[in-house]
């Protein structure tokens, strides 16, 4: 079972009091699998994790389908690592909002490349889903 979790020990090299870790694994037996933060999984036995993490229940529960929540992991492609700092992800093939968040970042943005970018990937979207409606 896929669950997230809450370090509530001392920070130490590998876990940061108080951060919720995403998408541990609970094993049948009780044991547990978490990804530390050098995104090294890290196994507990059954009864030894129960003392260091907060357990917050199944991943991808009613709790956490609707509102923001972190739900993707971004990775620098130029270092391989996790990007620092939260982010916004959108999908405007599928989302008529995420379309009309770029097109209002598009017309707010200085960088006028960017803005055109953005429109034509926003207009190309648009006219493909139009040919599928046809």
């Amino acid at each position: 079972m896929v669950i997230d979790v809450r370090y509530t020990g001392e920070s130490n090299d590998g876990f940061t009091n108080g951060k919720i870790y995403e998408q541990a694994l609970l094993i049948t037996d009780g044991s547990l699998v978490v990804l530390n933060d050098h995104r090294k999984s890290i196994d507990f036995d059954a009864g030894s994790w129960e003392e260091q993490f907060e357990n917050l229940g199944v991943h991808g529960s009613a709790r956490r389908k609707e509102g923001l929540y972190n739900k993707y992991q971004i990775i620098n492609r130029e270092t391989g690592q996790e990007a620092e700092g939260q982010y916004f992800v959108l999908k405007p093939a599928k989302d008529p909002a995420a379309r009309a968040a770029l097109m209002a970042y598009a017309e707010a943005t200085d960088n006028q490349q960017l803005a055109m970018d953005i429109t034509f990937w926003v207009s190309a979207i648009e006219d493909a889903g139009k040919v599928g409606e046809a």
